[in-house]
């Protein structure tokens, strides 16, 4: 591992990271899942999943001292999709209103298995260790500070799925 300053990064099989002022913040890169990973996450979260699950794939940064963090993974993102009776209504691409109206057929509306199929996830993450870490504060972001030129000591990008949506646009869930 390369010793820089007060840091180390380390990378080593699909795991890349840094160990910090007692953090230890790490990405993991894998590929996507099989079919039948996909369709065990289809039947445990009971509607279709995005063509492309990267569900090995996580952002964690953790304390060294105690395990407390936050960890983001695709399984966690997909179970904070809406599912439910009017979900899928939410968003709409803009033809739809004409396919409603220019249909020769009435009383196909029923939909089976509705969830919102762009996949919008209002996912935070999840934390690890106990939640006691986590206390409110009178100290603000130094916006000053934030502004002064710095050196990027560890940068990475992880895809947690991605779904072309058919002629609609994509969906993609990733972070930097």
């Amino acid at each position: 591992m390369p010793r820089r300053d007060n840091h180390v990064v380390y990378e080593k099989d699909g795991t890349k990271g840094i160990r910090i002022q007692g953090w230890d913040i790490c990405t993991h890169h894998e590929s996507i899942l099989k079919n039948e990973e996909i369709e065990k996450y289809s039947d445990e979260l009971g509607f279709n999943m995005p063509e492309m699950i990267f569900g090995n794939n996580y952002f964690r940064a953790k304390r060294t001292d105690g395990g407390h963090g936050i960890e983001l993974c695709a399984l966690d993102a997909l179970r904070q999709v809406k599912t439910g009776p009017n979900s899928y209504k939410e968003v709409q691409v803009r033809i739809a209103e004409n396919w409603t109206n220019r249909s020769r057929y009435t009383g196909i509306n029923e939909v089976v298995k509705p969830f919102d199929w762009t996949f919008t996830t209002n996912y935070p993450g999840r934390c690890l260790g106990s939640l006691e870490f986590v206390q409110t504060t009178k100290y603000s972001i130094d916006y000053d500070k934030l502004r002064e030129p710095e050196p990027i000591l560890f940068y990475n990008e992880v895809m947690l799925f991605e779904d072309d949506l058919g002629d609609n646009g994509m969906s993609r869930l990733s972070f930097k």
